[in-house]
């Protein structure tokens, strides 16, 4: 899995982010074009803008990730939390997701329900906690990433676990953590 998905600090951004208007404006002085003071000014609103730009989005991807929609994946479908079904052909008798394109359909259909989208043309992405039950099928590592490739496709940071047909959590070996 690649730590790519994982929420950083914008911090590191906001220090170096001045770096390269600074520069202009020194280039600016030394070579005398007599604009300094604006060029100064417009460093300064832009590093204003960029530091209130970065914490906004770094704390609103924070509180997408707080506000997780829970998801159990059984063979064919995938509930929500609040008693949403969503069905779909992608297990067969012995795998949990036979066909990944017909899961990847089901997902969408997850992601662009009425209850998130509201009927609007543009909504923000949510962030997802999958329960897998594989219901005595087994799922093999292999399985588990393709799954988590799928939500992470469509959802911000997914949580992948495997659970066993008690609803006991299986292994940490096996639950993704995006």
């Amino acid at each position: 899995m690649n730590n790519q998905s994982k929420l950083k600090s914008p911090i590191p951004l906001c220090l170096l982010g001045p770096i390269p208007p600074l520069a202009l404006a020194l280039y600016s002085e030394l070579h005398g074009d007599g604009m300094v003071f604006s060029t100064l000014a417009l460093v300064a609103v832009i590093t204003v803008f960029g530091w209130g730009s970065a914490a906004y989005l770094y704390f609103w991807s924070k509180k997408i990730v707080r506000e997780r929609v829970y998801l159990e994946l059984r063979p064919n479908v995938i509930q929500t939390a609040n008693g949403e079904v969503f069905r779909g052909d992608f297990s067969s008798d012995d795998r949990l997701v036979a066909y990944p394109e017909k899961l990847n359909d089901c997902v969408v259909a997850v992601v662009t329900r009425k209850s998130h989208s509201g009927q609007r043309f543009m909504f923000s992405r949510e962030s997802a906690c999958v329960r897998i039950f594989p219901d005595g099928r087994g799922i093999s590592s292999l399985e588990v990433e393709a799954i988590h490739d799928i939500f992470e496709s469509e959802f911000v940071a997914p949580v992948i676990q495997v659970v066993d047909s008690m609803g006991l959590q299986a292994g940490a070996d096996i639950g993704i953590k995006a």
